[in-house]
């Protein structure tokens, strides 16, 4: 049987779900939004444990809507008109044999129990297409993880130098990584210089001017610390990018007088729901 004082906490907890739910004339439409919004999360979270291996980096489709969005930043970014960005993302999502390559090199490289083997790009496509479009001297990666984002960028140097426009690309990560990766399983390895170790530690001691930096160091003060050593290693027009919202690449663009935007990449039917990446330019 309830005490008094049992009686007393379940009417509280009553009365604060009937404040959570609001208006009484409109209860059981909330109800009916919340469960729905649960249930769809859920039976995408069904599907993607059972469908998938991967445990980040994630390959999903996009909306058109992000598509047009990363198409329309990456002309503005670069300075070319749409139809010219355009092109360059079309160039990629209809090279078969290069998404191929990268879905057999994730099943066969070290890493293949945590990945899917799908080439589906997402934001690397903006990569892929301002490496294309602005045709960098140097491209300096930091945090390449499993080397997919790795792969789209060395993919974009690679046709640069075909078309006469040779560049390199340093990837760097605290971690030893590298051997075994998707870029390896690719046979991409010789494209890139690899660098162990910091990230700043290597931007401070980089005598070169960097054309494209590109940082998904996701740990605390790393992206400041990565600024403020980028500060003088810029080529003109360079442009930094982050798999992150970051409100100090914001500010470093306040401070020296860069344009600073930010686009959302919307997933299709998956448990994650998308991904923030943010350029100064």
């Amino acid at each position: 049987m309830m005490s008094e004082s049992d009686d007393r906490i379940v009417s509280i907890k009553l009365r604060d779900f009937q404040m959570l739910l609001g208006n009484y004339q409109y209860r059981d439409s909330r109800i009916d939004y919340a469960f729905k919004l649960l249930d769809d999360r859920l039976q995408k979270t069904r599907h993607w444990l059972k469908a998938s291996r991967e445990v980040a980096s994630f390959t999903y489709d996009i909306t058109e809507e992000s598509l047009r969005a990363m198409v329309g930043l990456a002309a503005s970014v670069c300075g070319v008109g749409i139809v010219e960005a355009e092109a360059y993302f079309s160039e990629l999502l209809e090279d078969s044999d290069f998404l191929d390559k990268i879905s057999k090199a994730k099943g066969e490289c070290k890493y293949a129990n945590e990945l899917d083997e799908t080439a589906k790009p997402g934001h690397r496509m903006f990569l892929y297409a301002i490496a294309r479009i602005k045709k960098p001297k140097i491209v300096v990666e930091a945090g390449p993880f499993r080397g997919f984002g790795s792969v789209f960028l060395i993919e974009a140097i690679r046709r640069n130098d075909l078309d006469g426009f040779p560049g390199e690309i340093f990837t760097v990560d605290i971690m030893n990584a590298f051997d075994g990766d998707i870029v390896e399983a690719c046979g991409y390895g010789a494209f890139r210089k690899v660098r162990v170790g910091d990230a700043t530690e290597f931007i401070e001691n980089f005598e070169e001017k960097i054309d494209i930096f590109l940082s998904e160091t996701h740990y605390s003060g790393g992206y400041g610390k990565q600024l403020k050593a980028i500060e003088g290693k810029l080529q003109q027009g360079g442009v930094i990018t982050m798999s992150a919202l970051d409100d100090e690449l914001y500010n470093f663009s306040k401070m020296f007088g860069r344009r600073y935007a930010s686009f959302y990449t919307e997933a299709v039917n998956h448990i994650y729901q998308g991904q923030f990446c943010c350029v100064s330019y």
